[in-house]
């Protein structure tokens, strides 16, 4: 799974309010609201579907940062979340 906390530690770091982002990088609020939930640490929270690289690649330029800046793999949840998913395919059985 991927997290985007290190999106909202980057915003802070360049001293950025998400109006002032949405307003410089062109993104809804909707988008943010998307990275915060996929930042939510409860994997029945998660939105599986993350961002298009057109919008990760406008963020990247509004922020003067990279990829890795601003998302990461969450080998954590990855694997507790699989675990779920295998208990709850074998209760189905």
């Amino acid at each position: 799974m991927i997290s985007y906390q290190k999106f909202f530690r980057t915003l802070r770091a360049r001293d950025l309010s998400q109006y002032s982002l949405i307003r410089k990088a062109r993104i809804s609020s909707g988008l943010l609201h998307v990275l915060r939930r996929n930042s939510s640490y409860d994997p029945d929270r998660r939105i599986p579907n993350g961002i298009e690289t057109k919008t990760l690649a406008r963020l990247c330029n509004t922020l003067n940062c990279r990829p890795e800046d601003i998302f990461e793999q969450d080998r954590y949840h990855n694997d507790n979340l699989r675990e779920i998913i295998q208990r709850s395919a074998g209760k189905k059985h």
